[in-house]
């Protein structure tokens, strides 16, 4: 991947194939959709020491903005949702009997949506591990069915601008996370696999 140019994605992977992409790689690397575990206790989000080799490796984490997530209660309650799912397929195992118990199961336990200051600690706690260089936003609108309050829709992404604003967070700083990480890290991989 590395000698096509080809980015490397860590967003569906266990930490320690985080951990192993990032002992081989040559070029930086992404986690496309993926947020920080210290906040949010789920396998898909990434920990803190792969955020410290990140910035190592020169590559970018780009937070997710699903609900099950983002937030603590969140994460918890996705670890139920897959056990209860098995339990519901033993149960039904024909899936027109199972689709509306599913529904039905999720109906009656909604994940905490969390709102744009969830998304946003998650940045921040990127940022101290990692550095500003090695964040980015990957929110995940075409494949999440809830999304944190204030951030809907991609035409919200204004709101995670006047929360960075408000924490503190310089122009040059927000451009880096609202893309200028990203674009990066295409420019280094291309320049790997020139070398390669």
């Amino acid at each position: 991947m590395n000698r096509l140019g080809m980015l490397v994605d860590i967003a569906h992977v266990s930490a320690d194939t985080m951990r192993h992409v990032l002992r081989v790689t040559k070029a930086p690397i992404i986690a496309s959709h993926s947020s920080a575990y210290a906040l949010a206790q789920h396998p898909r989000n990434v920990p803190d020491d792969v955020l410290k080799a990140m910035k190592d490796n020169g590559g970018v984490v780009m937070v997710n903005f699903y609900s099950g997530f983002i937030t603590p209660e969140g994460a918890r309650m996705m670890k139920d949702m897959v056990q209860r799912a098995r339990e519901l397929k033993e149960k039904y195992p024909d899936e027109k009997l199972f689709r509306p118990a599913w529904r039905e199961w999720k109906k009656d336990h909604p994940i905490p949506a969390g709102s744009v200051h969830d998304v946003v600690d998650h940045i921040e706690h990127i940022i101290k591990v990692a550095g500003i260089d090695h964040v980015g936003l990957g929110s995940d609108y075409d494949g999440i069915n809830s999304a944190p309050k204030q951030l809907e829709d991609v035409s919200c992404y204004p709101n995670i601008t006047q929360e960075l604003l408000n924490r503190g967070y310089k122009k040059e700083e927000i451009l880096k996370v609202l893309g200028g990480n990203l674009l990066r890290v295409l420019k280094k991989a291309e320049q790997v696999r020139a070398k390669l």
